[in-house]
């Protein structure tokens, strides 16, 4: 894949941000206190209220107290013991905690980095259908990390996380598409694809949907929305956007880049969720 001109997020295995604590509805004594402790960021009350529950079994307990060892919240940071925990609650078919198992193994944070043992929790966890583990899936089957290299079950891998509003899955995919990897070739298709991920302000999606513009892929040739998704997608956190902006500049006359910055203005100060992607 020509990541050159197309952004694409495959190659890097991500557990997308920290998965928040859980709580509510959980019929076992102190758990909710511990809960509404985290909410007062009183990190040590948690733990206090958490820890025996964990040690009883209870598999949320466990994957919450994994997650306070992580982020060193009321205890001493540590990937190892967040481990630990993280695998209590995975081995009781604990979701979240299954695809923070496979992160750690894809990194090699707290265990020996073992990219076969990763994919394995990773699957577990896709299972499941969840998305962020079904895209590390995805890109593991794209890349041939820890399994058998597979662009057939990248795509399916792909498909299920992108159905389900994940962003970098929804860009990826219509990567695929656009390059015809695992799938034909079909710009139309990428297009689809690349909106849904940039209507979430995704930065990769945003990426490429500004070089789908740039190029005249399933869309006429547009200079002028070209630069106004690099725009969009610089302001959305992408460090290679400025650089697309500049070199369009350059071949752009001063009424069109007005006209682009116009354009920007305009989306920034809506609602995209509300407002159709041209």
């Amino acid at each position: 894949m020509d990541h050159s001109k197309l952004a694409c997020s495959g190659y890097v295995l991500i557990a997308a941000v920290l998965t928040p604590l859980f709580g509510g509805g959980v019929a076992w004594c102190g758990f909710e206190e511990g809960y509404e402790a985290v909410s007062r960021q009183d990190y040590a009350g948690a733990i206090k209220e958490w820890f025996p529950l964990a040690e009883q079994g209870h598999a949320l307990a466990q994957y919450n107290l994994g997650q306070l060892y992580f982020q060193g919240h009321g205890v001493e940071q540590s990937d190892r013991t967040a481990v630990m925990w993280w695998r209590r609650a995975a081995d009781q078919q604990y979701v979240h905690a299954q695809d923070w198992i496979g992160w750690a193994y894809a990194n090699g944070r707290g265990v020996a980095k073992d990219l076969r043992e990763a994919g394995r929790w990773f699957r577990a966890a896709a299972d499941q259908g969840h998305p962020v583990a079904q895209f590390n899936l995805a890109v593991m089957y794209a890349t041939g990390q820890g399994v058998g290299r597979d662009d057939g079950e990248a795509v399916r891998w792909y498909r299920r996380s992108a159905e389900q509003g994940y962003a970098l899955a929804q860009s990826n995919l219509g990567a695929m598409y656009h390059h015809g990897i695992g799938v034909p070739r079909d710009h139309q298709e990428a297009l689809r694809w690349y909106r849904k991920a940039a209507s979430q302000k995704s930065p990769q999606g945003l990426m490429n949907l500004a070089a789908t513009y740039y190029s005249g892929l399933g869309v006429p040739k547009d200079m002028v929305l070209a630069y106004m998704w690099y725009a969009l997608a610089q302001a959305a956190g992408s460090l290679e956007a400025e650089r697309w902006q500049s070199r369009l500049a350059e071949s752009m006359t001063g009424e069109e880049i007005s006209l682009a910055q116009q354009f920007v203005r305009e989306w920034k100060a809506a609602k995209w969720d509300e407002k159709p992607l041209p």
